[in-house]
């Protein structure tokens, strides 16, 4: 999880960071956050949400981020960007695992939506981090039973992750073969824009 938040850019000099709360593993990457950050004096956590997310916020958080000061945001339809700048953030912090980010290349693959795998350029001036996309759900569910937080567990269960688990069964690194022809056509694309 270090690797990759130092790989997306780090976790940048502001005091603020902003999690969008989505994703099977919210809770699991917020107390893992919290033990990153808790020797960073000052810190806080605004939590972004949607008022009709299908991922239910917990009534209490984990002892772990006692010493984390969060704060939670609801967002209407509006940008996710515009809301972490609002609240001081440079940093956005998606919740988003190997397992989903996979899917996601797959569903964008099966129902011909191959556009979806390239990124516009952001004219935000914020950073995405994605901690845990490299990390399968089934680790985070380990992790999860070491801190005594719920386990995360994919709900969107469908064609997608029928396809999904059909490929992982043969071939274990099929999810990050994935996504990493999501970053290559990521980069190809802009490339291409900029000449």
């Amino acid at each position: 999880m270090k690797r990759s938040i130092r790989l997306d850019g780090g976790l940048g000099k502001r005091s603020v960071l902003a999690v969008v709360w989505e994703g099977c593993a919210c809770l699991c990457l917020l107390s893992l956050l919290g033990l990153i950050i808790k020797e960073r004096p000052g810190m806080e956590l605004v939590l972004l949400r949607y008022a009709d997310s299908e991922y239910e916020f917990p009534n209490e958080l984990h002892p772990i981020l006692s010493s984390v000061r969060i704060r939670t945001e609801l967002i209407g339809g509006g940008m996710i960007q515009g809301a972490a700048i609002r609240m001081g953030a440079d940093r956005l912090i998606r919740c988003t695992t190997l397992d989903e980010a996979a899917g996601e290349v797959i569903d964008a693959l099966l129902s011909g939506r191959c556009r979806d795998l390239l990124c516009a350029p952001d004219p935000s001036p914020l950073i995405c981090l994605s901690p845990l996309r490299e990390i399968p759900c089934e680790e985070l569910r380990i992790v999860a039973g070491h801190l005594n937080i719920p386990a995360p567990s994919i709900s969107n269960v469908g064609d997608t992750h029928d396809v999904l688990s059909s490929l992982v069964r043969n071939h274990p690194s099929v999810p990050f073969s994935l996504i990493r022809y999501k970053d290559r056509l990521g980069d190809l694309a802009r490339q291409g824009r900029m000449q």
